[in-house]
Formats: structure tokens, C-alpha cells, sequence
């Protein structure tokens, strides 16, 4: 499923530095896309994908999670924005993060700790890993 949903009419561009996360809110499973310079969110998106990728995650609002028992968004994967496209995520491996199980995003198959990925791939509400 691919949706690009602009925010405020704001541009999302190929090459834009991005920070992505998912959006709890939204109906449906779709990611927001914050431009990593003004900090404002500029999109609402499913099925594209951001390359020299950055897994971050802030122990602190992973504590306040776990604390609370509630969620926030305290994680997200920093990233050139690479544009729309549908793939065909079968033999792709999920990238994943658990604030209750993990310090880090993982690959879902190996439970191997990820900090930075070439390219990931967003669709359906979920991460996949480009090798």
C-alpha cells in the first residue's frame, strides 16, 4: 500500500533528510516523516523507502514506557528520504523495536541488535531491512 499524505502542505522531497516513526495515533498503520532540519512534520506516509539509516532509540522515553505502561514516541530511524515505492517484502527481514523487550530496533528474524541500515523499506506499517 503506498500513501503519501502531505501535512500542512508542506513538501516532502527525494533526498530529504528525514526521521521517521510510527505514528500512534493515525488511522491505520502509516509512518510520520519529520524533516530532520525544522523539526515539523511533514508527511503521513506508507510504502517508501530512506537509505544511510540511523536507529535511534531514547533510553529515557523507553524508562518513561516502561514506568508508565504507556506509549510514546521516543524512537525512530533517521534517514534520506528515497521516495515511493511497492516491494515485495517476503524475503525481507523485519525490523523491529519492543521498548518492553529490547534497548534497540532488532532484526526480527535474527534478534540481532540494529543501529544504522543501508536502505529500509516502509509498508503496511512495518520495517523492512534492504540489504
Amino acid at each position: 500500500m503506498k500513501i503519501i499524505k502531505s501535512v500542512k502542505d508542506r513538501k516532502l522531497e527525494n533526498y530529504q533528510e528525514v526521521k521517521v516513526y510510527r505514528n500512534l495515533n493515525a488511522l491505520g498503520e502509516v509512518f510520520s516523516i519529520k524533516d530532520k532540519k525544522s523539526g515539523l512534520v511533514i508527511a503521513h506516509a506508507d510504502g517508501f523507502v530512506i537509505s544511510d539509516v540511523k536507529c535511534k532509540v531514547s533510553e529515557a522515553g523507553r524508562q518513561q514506557v516502561i514506568r508508565d505502561n504507556r506509549k510514546n514516541v521516543h524512537a525512530a530511524l533517521d534517514g534520506v528520504y528515497q521516495g515511493e515505492v511497492t516491494l515485495n517484502e517476503e524475503h525481507l527481514d523485519e525490523l523491529t523495536y519492543n521498548p518492553y523487550k529490547n534497548e534497540t530496533f532488532i532484526n526480527k528474524r535474527t534478534y540481532e541488535p540494529i543501529f544504522e541500515a543501508n536502505k529500509v523499506y516502509f509498508t503496511n506499517g512495518k520495517a523492512y531491512l534492504i540489504p
